[in-house]
């Protein structure tokens, strides 16, 4: 995550009075711990008052809700907010069609190193929720696949929606 972006977050949280915390790797490593990340994780005050606000503050900044239920934001159904997904998971959501081995995902983006397509397009897009196995208490399985979640067809038919 690049800095601006997340003084830009936080000021548009601050600014709109939005009570929260930032807890995962910004908060460890705030407390001298270093971790990498690409996110920020906030955990928000669950009171009326306060729900709606951080959906405005983070819409202003261009982020959109993935899933809002009918019936408006409210305490339990607040939905998660789209952020920044690299380029290289963007380029995985948009390349793939339906269930498909790695070979098949690597194949498609014409990847030829394994490796490589593990750490910065597999193991990011897996750990955003964006794509999940299909054996998942096999991870190892030569039957093993990869599909897109409902978080990954929401953010890639947000990014695909004017």
């Amino acid at each position: 995550m690049r800095l601006a972006s997340f003084e830009a977050i936080i000021g548009a949280l601050h600014g709109a009075e939005v009570r929260y915390l930032i807890a995962g790797g910004l908060a460890v490593g705030a407390h001298g711990y270093l971790r990498s990340t690409r996110d920020v994780d906030l955990v928000v005050r669950l009171v009326a008052e306060n729900v709606e606000r951080p959906f405005a503050a983070l819409q202003g900044l261009g982020y959109r809700p993935m899933a809002v239920a009918a019936g408006g934001v409210r305490p339990g159904n607040a939905g998660e907010v789209t952020g920044e997904v690299s380029e290289e998971v963007a380029r995985l959501l948009a390349a793939m069609t339906g269930a498909m081995t790695r070979q098949e995902m690597q194949t498609s983006l014409s990847l030829k190193h394994e490796e490589h397509f593990r750490q910065a397009y597999l193991v990011p897009a897996l750990s955003a929720g964006l794509i999940e196995m299909t054996i998942p208490d096999k991870p190892t399985s030569r039957l093993q696949k990869y599909r897109p979640t409902d978080k990954g067809r929401a953010w890639l038919a947000a990014r695909r929606s004017p």
